[in-house]
This record gives C-alpha cells, structure tokens and sequence, in this order.
C-alpha cells in the first residue's frame, strides 16, 4: 500500500490543493491520498478560528468523487499541536506496511529541516514536491540539500498546479467577489451557507436569513449570492 499525504488548515480547501493530490497520485501510483486536516498546527493560527468540523466538512465535499482521495480527521481527533512527525508515526501503527509519501509545495521543502524533528520525520516518509505554476527558486537544489543532508527520497513533480491560496479565497469572499474558478462549487455552497469567510455586518444578514426561511429556501437563497458574485 502506497499512501500519499497533504497536510494543510484547509481554509477553505481548494482546486489547487486537489491538484495537487491528484498529481502525486498520478505521478507516483498511490493506492490514497489522505488530506489530513490539522487541529492546531505549530507554525500558524487558523485564519478566522474557523472551526475544525467546518473545514473537514469542506475537504469531505472537495474530495468525493476523486477516486482514491480522501479526508483524514486524525489530526482532528488528537489533543494539542498538530505535528507532522507525530502525525506519522500514528498512520505506521495503523498501517504498519504502507509505504508514506508526504504531500508539500516545492516553495515548502527548505522549510523541512526546520519542522519538529526534522530529522526523525525525514526517514519516516519520501517527500512529493509539486511546484505552483509562475514560482520561481531553486526546487533542485533543495531537493539535492535534503538527498545529501538526511537521506531523504524526494520527488520533483515537473508539472505545476495553479497558483491559488486560501487567503485569496477568503479575501475574495470578504470582498463579494467571485471564487468559482477557485473551489469546488460544493465548498464555495457550504462556507457561503454557513458565513465562514463573511464580513460581520453581512454575515449579521445571512444568520437572519437562516432564521426566517425554511431549509430548503435558505440554501436556495445562499446559492443565489454566489451566483450574483460570479
């Protein structure tokens, strides 16, 4: 068994970070990929507090349908930070034969050394570098440091996924512009449906929407603003 994993808050998840998924499967044949959904991860606060269940609820949505793709709660399910190399020591005691690959943007893989034990994890997993389209540096080069440094097997996808980020989504969202050609149109319903990324006099509306209109209204209501915004 070949796992492949794409850590990530996932706020929201989006087209690239399916790419993503899909050009490591592809490249290197995994039988899965996990996109591992972090609690609390060490290097930064989750934009918004946005709430664990919400986002995995997205990737759940992002993922169905894209065979051999899934969403992970591991890390959802563990109390304190979310580390890489706790995180997979945990999937080898569930799947003792598997062989792990872990998921990262290439602009990510001078970061490694500096991720709690760094040089522990390095032996745990091969690393799948995918570039985004329009980076620019030396993705061979760190490739090279971590073969020479840690013995790392490093993988250096050469096709490139679309340049988007989750900040892009939100500010998007924020500012009632349209994110259609960003996420999935089932993520893009959910944090619509829900005001995640909404603005607190907007999100002020949309809660009073959800009190007045029957379920079935009030979705149809919510796919309508995301509509006006495309």
């Amino acid at each position: 068994m070949r796992i492949g994993v794409l850590g990530g808050t996932f706020n929201p998840i989006h087209l690239a970070h399916l790419q993503m998924a899909k050009a490591a499967r592809d490249a290197l044949s995994l039988d899965r990929v996990l996109l591992m959904v972090a609690a609390d991860p060490p290097h930064k606060r989750v934009a918004g507090a946005v709430a664990g269940e919400h986002r995995l609820c997205m990737v759940q949505l992002a993922a169905a349908g894209a065979e051999g793709i899934e969403a992970s709660d591991l890390e959802l399910n563990r109390n304190g930070r979310s580390y890489t190399f706790d995180t997979l020591m945990q999937l080898k005691a569930l799947e003792p034969n598997a062989e792990f690959f872990w998921i990262v943007g290439s602009d990510m893989l001078l970061d490694l050394p500096t991720w709690h034990r760094a040089g522990e994890l390095l032996q745990l997993a091969s690393i799948i570098a995918v570039p985004r389209a329009g980076q620019s540096g030396n993705d061979r080069g760190a490739a090279a440091y971590l073969r020479e440094t840690f013995g790392t097997t490093v993988h250096l996808l050469g096709s490139a996924v679309d340049p988007i980020s989750s900040t892009e989504v939100r500010d998007r969202v924020r500012e009632g512009r349209p994110v259609e050609h960003l996420v999935h149109p089932a993520v893009s319903q959910y944090f619509h449906e829900k005001g995640l990324y909404f603005p607190p006099d907007i999100d002020a509306i949309r809660a009073k929407l959800f009190k007045a209109l029957s379920p079935r209204r009030y979705r149809h209501t919510m796919g309508v603003v995301r509509q006006a915004a495309v």
